[in-house]
């Protein structure tokens, strides 16, 4: 039997469930070359904000951090002055 999953929600059309497993973009993202298969916002979200998939646009990261890749507290790349790494 044939189980079909869902594509990740940064993929348009997909080969698995991964975010490293795209075919095809949504508007406004493009196929990362250099990650195949991964699709990528073509432009940077900028400081303090970070490319959510679920909105396919910038959101603001946690005050704690100075970059992220999530609002979680838990998502800083980089934390901001005040806040201990």
């Amino acid at each position: 039997a044939l189980t079909c999953e869902d594509c990740h929600d940064s993929c348009l059309t997909c080969d698995g469930p991964l975010a490293s497993q795209c075919r095809q973009c949504p508007t406004g993202l493009v196929l990362d070359g250099r990650s195949r298969g991964q699709c990528v916002i073509p432009v940077d979200c900028g400081k303090g904000y970070y490319f959510d998939w679920g909105l396919r646009g910038c959101g603001q990261c946690h005050e704690s951090c100075d970059s992220c890749r999530g609002g979680s507290s838990r998502d800083c790349e980089l934390c901001a002055h005040l806040y201990k790494d």
